[in-house]
């Protein structure tokens, strides 16, 4: 039987054809949207600015220059992985990936409450830890525990392509790049 420690790792997570980080870091400065939020109503107001920064996107490889892959630690737990950021900038690693608004990943403060575990899925869909890896390097899918796949997603009245918890839509492939295994423990993120 292995630890929860034996299980964790830190990883690069890539889309396949595309980059994938915060928002700005994808785009170098303050990702600031204006999405729809009407009900079906009229609405006459003026559309809301949302700085959406830390939320969790990507980018055609080809729209984007030198944007390294996200940098992640796995945390596993008897419940699902705890994922943190490992990237420096511009989020500290006292971030985890966490669902918020409409299901889209973002970064969290590690100590805010409800935070997402996660799953690692095979091309067959059968739930995988560490133990199942062989190697460096992998295309796995990601679960919410409390919800859906891992998939891209657009939002009304947003120029972003997102990364969200889309049920059984938009599911995506990453690829997964192990970088180290065994670290001692979360304090090492």
């Amino acid at each position: 039987m292995t630890s929860s420690i034996q299980k964790s790792f830190s990883a690069a997570l890539e889309i396949p054809g595309r980059a994938s980080n915060l928002l700005a870091t994808l785009y170098g400065k303050p990702a600031i949207s204006t999405p729809f939020a009407g009900s079906g109503g009229f609405f006459s107001g003026r559309p809301q600015e949302r700085d959406d920064s830390h939320l969790l996107g990507s980018r055609p490889n080809k729209d984007v220059r030198d944007i390294p892959p996200l940098k992640l630690y796995f945390f596993y737990t008897s419940k699902g992985y705890e994922i943190y950021i490992r990237d420096n900038d511009p989020h500290p690693p006292n971030f985890r990936l966490s669902k918020g608004i409409s299901g889209i990943l973002g970064a969290v403060d590690r100590n805010a409450e409800a935070l997402t575990l996660f799953e690692l899925l095979d091309a067959n869909n059968n739930v995988i830890t560490l133990d199942n890896l062989r190697g460096n390097h992998h295309y796995v899918k990601l679960k919410a525990i409390d919800g859906g796949f891992i998939g891209r997603a657009k939002i009304h009245g947003s120029r972003f392509s997102y990364t969200a918890d889309t049920g059984t839509k938009s599911i995506v492939t990453f690829n997964l790049t192990i970088l180290a295994t065994h670290l001692p423990d979360r304090s090492q993120v």
